[in-house]
């Protein structure tokens, strides 16, 4: 469908918002995917909700990878009703990104005691034998300098130690065989694993927000560009090209309005 100039820019502008938006799905995906496939072997982590969320988040960027879609085609093919489609899953995908946040900061408290059990199972698989926690604990202690989920003593009471004042060799800041059971508390991370997430979520908090403002407002873009768009095709397609013949025998070109039976506009 032509449009007029102006017209013709939002639309290559909403062509782009939705190949970042495709671009974001595939993102989500794939981080989703890879903590399945590389966790997914824990113990704690199977039996959590954690692997709920992950999984949710997987079926998240497909459905965002297929809003887009919805758009590009709807863009491309001038159909209001996709378009109005399109801006109602974007509008409350929106509005549930916006109320997550909101209920993660207000119960905050929350998920980090939630954080302290999942830690503190893993742990407890750790003296069970479990491969897979075991590899995964020692990368975590040695990345983050940190050892337990709270502090030191939080291994003590673990099927690991079974009450002695003991860590894997993990926690150790010169790691060699057996440095945990040596009790040389000068060599031994000090600082919980939990301290050391929290610290890194701070650090990092500012980047993070900055990319949600930023898909936050790209969302309210798209919605905005969609509605323009299904306004745009709705009032052409509201008009009819007709041929009329007048006198001398010329044939002339006119716009004549109709009623149109589609999509209601945005």
């Amino acid at each position: 469908m032509h449009l007029r100039s102006g017209y013709q820019c939002i639309r290559i502008i909403f062509w782009c918002l939705n190949l970042i938006f495709t671009a974001i799905g595939i993102a989500i995906m794939a981080v989703g995917i890879y903590a399945l496939l590389q966790y997914n072997q824990l113990p704690a982590f199977s039996d959590s909700t954690l692997k709920g969320g992950i999984a949710i988040a997987v079926a998240a960027g497909c459905l965002i990878i297929v809003i887009a879609g919805l758009g590009c085609c709807g863009a491309w093919a001038g159909n209001t009703c996709v378009l109005l489609l399109y801006t109602i899953i974007l509008a409350i995908i929106t509005a549930i990104e916006i109320t997550a946040g909101i209920i993660g900061y207000v119960y905050r408290d929350t998920v980090r005691n939630y954080a302290t059990r999942f830690i503190s199972q893993v742990m407890s698989d750790y003296g069970n034998g479990h491969n897979a926690t075991i590899t995964t604990v020692n990368e975590v202690q040695q990345k983050f300098h940190c050892c337990g989920a709270t502090t030191i003593a939080s291994w003590y009471n673990s099927s690991f130690a079974n009450g002695k004042p003991i860590v894997p060799d993990s926690c150790c800041v010169s790691m060699a065989k057996n440095c945990g059971k040596q009790g040389n508390i000068t060599n031994i991370y000090n600082t919980g694993c939990l301290t050391k997430f929290i610290d890194y979520s701070k650090r990092n908090l500012l980047a993070i927000g900055g990319i949600s403002l930023a898909v936050a407002l790209l969302q309210i873009l798209g919605i905005i560009f969609s509605c323009c768009l299904c306004r745009e095709f709705h009032r052409q397609s509201a008009y009819t090209k007709v041929k009329l013949s007048v006198k001398g025998g010329q044939d002339v070109e006119a716009k004549i309005k109709i009623k149109n039976r589609g999509c209601l506009p945005c």
